[in-house]
């Protein structure tokens, strides 16, 4: 019976074979992840990207920046207000990038005092990407930031 020889030309012949099997899992692997975009606009709102950095640039200029707190059950909200004591509308928009299903957009009217809660009762527990869009006054400012409910 002739002895099995591990010579160099063995060993060159398993590591490609174990490499490409590696390649081949991977890819695999990668075709069953879940890939979802943040939105399905994402064309329009990349044209529109530049106005976008404007308002962030004008809302970093503000004297007060909107703050939010998480509570148990909700997200409070403080926003800046001047005071003529006009209503403020805004859009309230949460992204979990885990699931696309869970992503939230609430529109709201912020009473004089800036003061609003947000429920989180109806939201699933995670970390979501706030994104927040008001109206004062005819100028709109866009605020940004991650929650953890």
């Amino acid at each position: 019976m002739p002895k099995f020889e591990f010579n160099w030309g063995k060993k060159i012949a398993l590591l490609y074979t174990s490499f490409v099997l590696f390649m081949v899992a991977l890819a695999v692997m990668a075709s069953g992840e879940k890939q979802e975009l943040v939105s399905d606009d994402y064309y329009a709102r990349e044209l529109r990207f530049q106005e976008e950095l404007n308002i962030k640039q004008q809302t970093k200029a503000l004297p007060v920046q909107p703050q939010w707190k998480v509570a148990q059950n909700s997200i409070a909200f403080l926003f800046p207000t001047d005071s003529s004591g006009k209503s403020i509308t805004a859009n309230i928009v949460l992204y979990k990038a885990s699931d696309r299903k869970m992503d939230k957009s609430f529109d709201i009217k912020v009473p004089a005092d800036g003061k609003y809660t947000l429920p989180t009762a109806d939201l699933g527990s995670g970390v979501y990407k706030l994104i927040l869009n008001w109206n004062e006054n005819g100028k709109q400012y866009i605020n940004e930031g991650i929650v953890n409910i």
